[in-house]
């Protein structure tokens, strides 16, 4: 199981869009068609967790992906990680293979142009094939918003997105991603976790926006 503090981390990080937040950049410019704007003054964010499925994903699962979408109806959907099985001796060491999976699980999103964001999970590389190739993956796919993030900070994947006024004009709140890891260091902490250095980068970012807006 993907671990409990990134979900739980991911889900507050998804629910702090009710509270307005102007000091933002966005890594998705308002005249682009996957620009995440208000509709009627709301915002609906669906999250799907953990399928861990590999080339050959749970009928199930998918089924349920696509009567969450339709009943939802999300202006944005999230991943928040564990999106395959990497361990996985049907996806081990085999790019291909995580391509094929990733783009299985994806098909209920993708198919129908909603934007997406992702963070990783313990067990997305798990197989050997790297999160920064797996986000190259994410990105060739239509509607993906998801930033590999700054180069010199822990992880990959640590990111904001700015949601728009439903005009356009401006922005009303905002979203943080960051990677909380895989596991932690042998007799320590069985999970990894947010380090420092990510810290350091949204409170510096998030002072210099405040400064600048």
């Amino acid at each position: 199981m993907k671990k409990v503090l990134n979900i739980i981390l991911s889900v507050i990080l998804c629910l702090s869009v009710v509270s307005p937040c102007f000091a933002i950049q966005s890594f998705a410019e308002t005249g682009d068609e996957t620009t995440l704007k208000f509709k009627d003054g709301k915002f609906r964010i669906l999250v799907f967790a953990d399928p861990q499925d590999d080339v050959n994903p749970c009928e199930e699962t998918l089924d349920l992906m696509y009567a969450s979408i339709e009943a939802a109806k999300p202006d944005l959907v999230v991943f928040t990680g564990d999106n395959i099985h990497g361990p996985s001796p049907v996806l081990y060491r085999s790019k291909k293979r995580v391509e094929k999976a990733i783009r299985q699980i994806m098909e209920p999103v993708t198919s129908q142009n909603i934007p997406f964001a992702i963070v990783y999970g313990n067990h997305d590389d798990e197989g050997g094939v790297s999160t920064e190739t797996q986000l190259a993956i994410y990105q060739s796919s239509p509607g993906c918003l998801m930033s590999a993030g700054p180069d010199d900070i822990t992880g990959c994947g640590n990111y904001n997105l700015l949601v728009w006024s439903s005009d356009g004009s401006r922005p009303m709140c905002n979203l943080w991603f960051l990677d909380s890891g895989t596991y932690g260091e042998k007799g320590v902490s069985k999970y990894a976790r947010i380090e420092q250095d990510q810290i350091d980068w949204y409170t510096s970012t998030a002072a210099a926006l405040k400064e600048q807006y």
